[in-house]
């Protein structure tokens, strides 16, 4: 009986010291863990692109192909230098097409062939100089109203009426004209002319149109 309640503390023992061994065990592992220094982790940024379906804007050079030319109204014929086209203003063709307008005109100018007819109202009767006074010519931002040139048949002015016989108006003496203005032409490049005429309403019919300069040879 005693040698088994001494086996029983010799066991009860055995655990005791398992335990202590295994608990500082423990204490030593975490004062360790504690004591050890502390490593950052750190992740590489990858470089930022774009989005696929973002738009990239790269400047384009304008080229004679992509210039818009708005049709002609009715009550022009024509312009010079036409629209879209090129010239060299001291090439013989630019001056050869400049002399069919006036064998004198010499100078570069900007040119428009005007039917009066579609440009007058009711009521209207405006002598040649009242007529040419509604029109005048940008070109690039430059305001010119002075004509170097006005062309026109040697007719005079007809009445224009309705059909229950009723007068519209009187188109001036020479009724359609050919009309140019001198304008500085000597930087090469895109130049831009606009045609405007001031109805006796007030309202403005205007037409623009872009042609290139090559520049004096």
């Amino acid at each position: 009986m005693m040698a088994l309640n001494k086996q029983k503390e010799l066991s009860f023992l055995y655990i005791c010291m398992g335990l202590v061994l295994l608990t500082g065990c423990k204490r030593q592992e975490e004062l360790e863990k504690r004591a050890s220094p502390i490593i950052p982790y750190t992740v590489s940024a990858s470089p930022i692109t774009p989005e696929a379906n973002t738009p990239v804007v790269i400047p384009t050079i304008l080229s004679q192909d992509t210039i818009a030319s708005l049709p002609m109204p009715v009550y022009l014929s024509g312009v010079f230098p036409e629209p879209a086209s090129t010239y060299n203003i001291s090439s013989d063709e630019y001056l050869s097409r400049l002399k069919r307008k006036d064998p004198n005109l010499n100078e570069p100018s900007v040119c428009a062939s005007v039917h009066s007819y579609h440009l007058l109202e009711k009521g209207d009767a405006p002598t040649t100089e009242e007529f040419l006074n509604q029109m005048h010519l940008v070109v690039d931002t430059i305001d010119v109203t002075t004509p170097n040139l006005v062309v026109s048949p040697d007719i005079l002015g007809s009445e224009v009426m309705d059909g229950s016989g009723e007068i519209l108006f009187r188109t001036p003496d020479g009724e359609n004209f050919n009309i140019c203005w001198s304008v500085d032409l000597g930087q090469s490049g895109l130049h831009t002319a606009t045609f405007l005429f001031t109805k006796t309403s007030g309202k403005v019919e205007s037409y623009t149109w872009s042609f290139f300069i090559d520049g004096p040879s």
